[in-house]
């Protein structure tokens, strides 16, 4: 018999991948709080003319980034 315990399995909680709606909104949300051209800004850096065709997969990367965009003060 084995007396040595096993490490207890680390579970890494699975993120749900961002949605297109959900990035939409978040864009939209800080464009009504007067960050219209730094969205626009962000936009093109990830290559695109308009938020729909920003890649999926650099939702998340936009996102953490769209959440930093705030009134310097």
């Amino acid at each position: 018999m084995n007396n040595r315990t096993a490490e207890p399995e680390k579970v890494v909680p699975e993120r749900k991948a961002l949605s297109f709606e959900e990035v939409r909104k978040a864009a939209a949300d800080k464009s009504r709080q007067g960050f219209t051209a730094e969205v626009k800004a962000l936009i093109e850096k990830y290559g695109a003319e308009k938020l729909s065709s920003v890649k999926p997969e650099d939702y998340e990367a936009f996102m953490k980034e769209l959440e930093g965009i705030s009134h310097a003060g």
